[in-house]
């Protein structure tokens, strides 16, 4: 029988790296997988689109953890289930499908620094894509303005 973690063994673990990092992640993955998955098939998405955005989720939380971004304010449920939705409704964005996500769990808390951020560098993101579309003279008026 494996042990359960709690949210703060997990980020220890995430941090301290060998053995308490791979089952630190290997709970992580299993408490979280299913919500993820039921999340983007739910809304209009296949299971190997499902399994994508979890991939990206856990891989977004890990980076987070390390890079001091995610301090454990709110559940890392929470947290990834938000990641993997901002993700999801970027993708169906992009698929011209815009949409209200339909929620699989509860309304939950998420982490308030981290929103801000994520939606900054998204606009960011969408205006440089447009920025880039556009012709030459309309660049040089838009930058010397």
């Amino acid at each position: 029988m494996q042990k359960t973690y709690t949210d703060q063994e997990i980020l220890d673990g995430l941090r301290r790296g060998g053995q308490p990092e791979d089952a630190a992640l290997r709970q992580v993955y299993l408490q979280n997988r299913t919500a993820v998955l039921d999340l983007i098939k739910k809304n209009k998405g296949s299971m190997e689109e499902a399994k994508d955005v979890f991939q990206e989720a856990i891989m977004s939380f890990y980076e987070n953890i390390k890079n001091g971004k995610f301090k454990g304010e709110s559940a890392i449920s929470s947290y990834i289930y938000s990641i993997a939705r901002f993700i999801w409704l970027n993708k169906l964005k992009r698929k011209g499908i815009g949409q209200r996500i339909l929620d699989t769990q509860q309304p939950c808390e998420i982490e308030e620094s981290f929103l801000p951020r994520f939606f900054a560098k998204e606009k960011e993101k969408q205006v440089l894509d447009l920025f880039e579309k556009l012709g030459c003279d309309c660049k040089k008026v838009l930058v010397f303005c």
